[in-house]
């Protein structure tokens, strides 16, 4: 008769764990639709994605803006080691709708899925950059690669240090305009990265263009460049643009 009696208890209780792990999962699967549904703002941030991939190819996401001021500044930038030219993130601001997502150092690769292609100067990243994010409709869908991974300032940083030791002749820590032109006359290679003449003349309009990038680099003392200020400032010889 006892062991009747233990019989139906433990179908009860059997049945009552079932009862509870059914409920347990449809909690679970209600829980996990919410913050599927949910917009990416309020679940913390997307980019929980990688940064970068694990075969270490370059990170290639969307983000989508409905605002017409996106809320991130865009600049012309110039690879330290191919002199090639980019535009890239200089700056994410609070209202930017894909500040969870969009990082400084990352570059602008398409608008509306039409590639940039090659920016080959100032006017031209104005004209056909900025002027297409200005006047795109939206929602506009801007297409990004990540900064991690390429070739600029931040992965070239020890390339950029390299690059100051040498210009500055008397290691003395900072480079002086004469020691710059100097090395600009036997480095091709630091004359392309700087988007300069080699040969720096008064009456060619050389020497203006020489000065103007001088004082984008010497924050501080417009007659010297510190190391920090060289590298941070290499890749950055355009105006930055908020869009």
């Amino acid at each position: 008769a006892a062991g009747a009696t233990a019989k139906p208890a433990q179908r009860k209780k059997a049945t009552a764990e079932a009862a509870r792990a059914e409920q347990a999962w449809s909690k679970f699967v209600e829980t996990s639709a919410k913050a599927e549904q949910s917009p990416a703002s309020s679940t913390g941030s997307p980019s929980a994605r990688p940064r970068t991939p694990p075969n270490g190819g370059v990170y290639r996401y969307d983000a989508v803006f409905a605002k017409q001021l996106l809320g991130i500044a865009l600049a012309l930038s110039r690879s330290v080691q191919h002199g090639t030219l980019h535009v890239e993130v200089t700056e994410v601001r609070p209202a930017c709708a894909a500040s969870t997502e969009v990082e400084v150092h990352d570059h602008l690769v398409a608008i509306n899925g039409a590639a940039i292609g090659d920016v080959r100067g100032e006017a031209d990243f104005a004209d056909r950059v900025l002027g297409v994010l200005r006047a795109a409709p939206r929602p506009v869908t801007l297409t990004f690669t990540s900064g991690l991974a390429d070739d600029g300032f931040v992965t070239s940083q020890a390339h950029a240090e390299e690059m100051f030791d040498d210009v500055d002749a008397n290691a003395d820590g900072v480079i002086s305009q004469v020691e710059l032109i100097k090395a600009l006359r036997r480095n091709a290679q630091l004359a392309q990265a700087l988007g300069l003449s080699q040969t720096i003349r008064q009456e060619d309009g050389t020497r203006d263009a020489f000065t103007a990038v001088f004082h984008k680099l010497a924050i501080k003392d417009d007659k010297a460049i510190s190391k920090r200020e060289w590298c941070v400032g290499l890749s950055k010889l355009a105006s930055e643009t908020i869009i």
